[in-house]
């Protein structure tokens, strides 16, 4: 998508403001500039309530994980008892 933003000049303040469309809701953003195009990309950065969601989907994969780990290490101990017999 593509619009325009608005910069305004304040003494030696520049302030871009973007439209409507671009908003992000964040209270910080991570911004750069490619050095040969010179083009600005503007990227939202995570917030508390973001790191928090994102620890806890990590945390849902790793008990995922482990029960499976689990209920493999008991599957593989029922089949060696089976061959012991």
């Amino acid at each position: 998508m593509r619009d325009t933003a608005t910069i305004l000049t304040v003494g030696h303040i520049r302030t871009l403001v973007l439209p409507a469309s671009c908003r992000i809701d964040t209270e910080e953003a991570w911004i750069s500039q490619d050095e040969v195009t010179g083009e600005i990309h503007i990227k939202p950065k995570p917030g508390p309530a973001d790191e928090i969601a994102r620890h806890r989907e990590i945390e849902t994969i790793l008990q995922d994980m482990t029960a499976e780990l689990q209920a493999e290490a008991e599957q593989a101990a029922g089949q060696s008892g089976d061959d012991a017999s």
